[in-house]
């Protein structure tokens, strides 16, 4: 599944039957669907944790809408490439719930492919989505997506991550694109709308909120909101402890992390910085600073030699133990390193991969690694199965990325960000009922908190709540958000492991 390029689903006929949707998933699906049938149709935000199954919930809509109506076309938008096409092939996976001759296309860019409009659902990036967007409010150009609203034909826009949507470029081309388009005619308010899809809070700048509880998500004249103090219309939520009590998220289990044998030694630490001269700011530094010290730390500190080597050193003897394992890594430097140490260990020899955006490029190739993309990577990763094996990565799996038997997480990096910080820990809290663990270790190595008493305030720690942390993602950050949190445990594996 590749960009530019037309596909036609698989027969539904002969596709794979789908699991049954869980009871949560129903529920939202009737919230959006009745929110669909009003006049206007209602835009809104579902809003679940990572690993609730929002994708499932989305892309069942888009098939039980083209059932009823095969002129309703589709576009689905999201910042990251491998989210899109992790996506797709997941929409394969479902083609038993789509009419006959659906077709998906990934947008980059050809004019001839945006032109037809036999496509049902339309994958773009962010960075596409505004540039359409300001040729479709630009009244000197002819474009389709104008047209097909104007004529009062239905399009709606699903954004994935929907706390994206606060990136002032995209803000900027969204809100003309409403005043010259969505608000000038009546036909185009009465066949658009937004379904934004999101696990963590919407964007913390005034401005940026502004804009989606006027325009993209107003609360309904008609329709209750579950979340009405956001000023948004929020079709559904759910939290994390009903999930858990249903199996379909599993609890955090501390008992590697509290044992302290992964804790990289704190004289090792302040040694390396003390010799890189990475020195931490003091109290009540202001946030640039900090977010100057924490790059220096990764890139200094956690790639040095003797960290990485500790690290290698404790996986490797443990690997019994913490199963599957994704290991978080501030660069590719300590990716490719960290790697190296792994597979010097005969016990890791074949269970060790890695990935990152530059993977494929020969100066930064893997340390014995043949797979060349991310995707290959993942798929060797995910039929491993629950086999005891390492996947060191580097800011490609904190959104989208789904492998419900990841057992641990190694946070091998400092976060900042309270967000980043539970978005990495979602990669391995599927539960049983999906599929995934009955419980999911996780190790943070770095302990900064327990040198630096002003870091109590800035790093996320496994029993924070959010907020303690600086959110160094400046548009997808926010306030009111679900508590990403879950409970946690503390147990030793079983014997058998």
């Amino acid at each position: 599944l590749d960009r530019g390029l037309l596909y036609t689903l698989p027969d539904p006929s002969s596709s794979p039957a789908t699991p049954a949707a869980y009871r949560h998933q129903l529920d939202a699906m009737l919230r959006i669907e009745h929110g669909g049938a009003a006049k206007p149709p209602a835009s809104g935000i579902l809003h679940l944790p990572t690993g609730a199954g929002k994708t499932r919930i989305a892309l069942e809509l888009v098939a039980r809408t083209l059932a009823e109506d095969p002129s309703h076309r589709f576009l689905w938008a999201t910042d990251s490439k491998l989210l899109i096409q992790q996506t797709m092939r997941r929409t394969v996976e479902f083609a038993s719930r789509f009419p006959k001759g659906t077709r998906i296309a990934w947008y980059e860019r050809d004019p001839d492919l945006l032109q037809k409009d036999g496509i049902h659902l339309t994958f773009l990036t962010r960075n596409h989505l505004r540039t359409e967007l300001s040729w479709a409010h630009d009244a000197r150009s002819v474009h389709p997506w104008r047209a097909r609203l104007e004529a009062g034909q239905p399009l709606t826009l699903i954004y994935d991550e929907c706390h994206q949507l606060g990136a002032d470029g995209l803000q900027k081309e969204l809100r003309k694109f409403y005043e010259k388009v969505i608000e000038a005619k009546k036909a185009a308010r009465q066949s658009w709308r937004i379904v934004g899809l999101s696990a963590t809070p919407v964007p913390t700048r005034e401005e940026a909120r502004d804009l989606l509880s006027t325009r993209l998500f107003p609360l309904h004249p008609t329709l209750p909101s579950v979340e009405r103090g956001w000023g948004m219309h929020v079709f559904f939520r759910a939290e994390n402890a009903e999930l858990i009590r249903e199996g379909i998220l599993c609890p955090v289990n501390t008992h590697h992390d509290k044992s302290r044998v992964f804790d990289i030694p704190p004289d090792t630490l302040m040694r390396i910085a003390g010799d890189a001269r990475v020195k931490p700011p003091g109290p009540n530094a202001p946030k640039d600073e900090v977010v100057d010290y924490a790059l220096r730390f990764n890139t200094s500190v956690m790639g040095h030699d003797a960290v990485v080597s500790f690290l290698a050193e404790k996986l490797s003897r443990n690997l019994d133990a913490l199963g599957k394992t994704v290991v978080f890594v501030p660069n590719i430097k300590v990716a490719n390193s960290l790697v190296a140490a792994l597979t010097a260990y005969p016990k890791c020899a074949g269970k060790v991969a890695a990935v990152h955006s530059k993977m494929s490029e020969f100066k930064h190739a893997v340390p014995g690694q043949l797979a060349r993309t991310p995707e290959e990577v993942l798929a060797q990763f995910s039929r491993r199965g629950s086999e005891p094996c390492i996947l060191v990565n580097v800011e490609m799996l904190t959104e989208g990325f789904d492998d419900p038997k990841v057992r641990t997480i190694v946070l091998a990096k400092l976060t900042l960000s309270s967000n980043r910080f539970w978005q990495m820990i979602g990669r391995g809290t599927r539960g049983p009922r999906a599929g995934g663990t009955s419980d999911c270790f996780v190790i943070d190595p770095i302990k900064l908190v327990r040198l630096y008493d002003y870091f109590a305030g800035y790093q996320p720690a496994v029993t924070s709540r959010p907020g303690s942390a600086i959110e160094d993602e400046t548009e997808e950050s926010g306030a009111n958000a679900l508590d990403p949190s879950v409970p946690t445990v503390s147990r030793p594996p079983l014997p058998s492991s």
